[in-house]
């Protein structure tokens, strides 16, 4: 789903309907050039969609320190670095 179709709730309330209680695997690229509330707010927002994993794509790991405590105790970030 392209970040400019539609408005972020009516996105998750789709997904919701997509995946319905199924395990999922969402992959969200450029992740570090969203602000530190929006990526806050969207880890937590599919996280509760139920049995969901995410892949974050980013050029740095600088976005998971600004996270909130609460975000990162729910994601166990294992991180992968691929050489130029």
């Amino acid at each position: 789903m392209p970040i400019a179709d539609s408005k972020i709730s009516v996105k998750l309330s789709a997904l919701r309907q997509g995946i319905e209680h199924k395990p999922c695997v969402i992959a969200l690229d450029e992740v570090d050039k969203l602000r530190e509330k929006e990526l806050n707010d969207i880890f937590y927002n599919l996280k509760s969609l139920g049995k969901v994993e995410l892949i974050c794509i980013s050029n740095t790991r600088r976005y998971s320190l600004t996270l909130d405590p609460r975000i990162t105790s729910r994601l166990s970030f294992k991180s992968i670095y691929f050489p130029l």
